[in-house]
C-alpha cells in the first residue's frame, strides 16, 4: 500500500500550508519510490497510485520514468 501526500510551503507567519501537486510514494522491489502526479487533484493521485500498485502486483517493472519515451529510442524505431 502506498501513500499520497502534498508538500507543504512555509508562510511568512510560520504556518505550513499544502502547495503544488500531489505526490505518491510506494515500494517496489524493496525500494521506496516517490513520484509527482503533476496534478493538484487528489482523485488523480489516487488513480495514479492504484495504477502503480496494480503494475507491482502483476510484476511489471515500475519506476517513476517507466512511461517516458527517450528520443533515441523513438528515432531508432522510426529508422527501422
Amino acid at each position: 500500500m502506498g501513500t499520497i501526500y502534498q508538500r507543504k510551503k512555509k508562510q511568512k507567519d510560520g504556518t505550513r500550508v499544502p502547495s503544488g501537486p500531489f505526490w505518491i510514494a510506494y515500494t517496489a522491489t524493496r525500494e521506496q519510490h516517490h513520484e509527482s502526479t503533476g496534478s493538484t487533484k487528489r482523485n488523480d493521485a489516487v488513480h495514479m497510485l492504484k495504477l502503480r500498485e496494480r503494475d507491482i502486483e502483476r510484476g511489471v517493472p515500475v519506476t517513476a520514468k517507466v512511461n517516458q519515451l527517450r528520443f533515441e529510442k523513438a528515432r531508432d524505431h522510426f529508422l527501422a
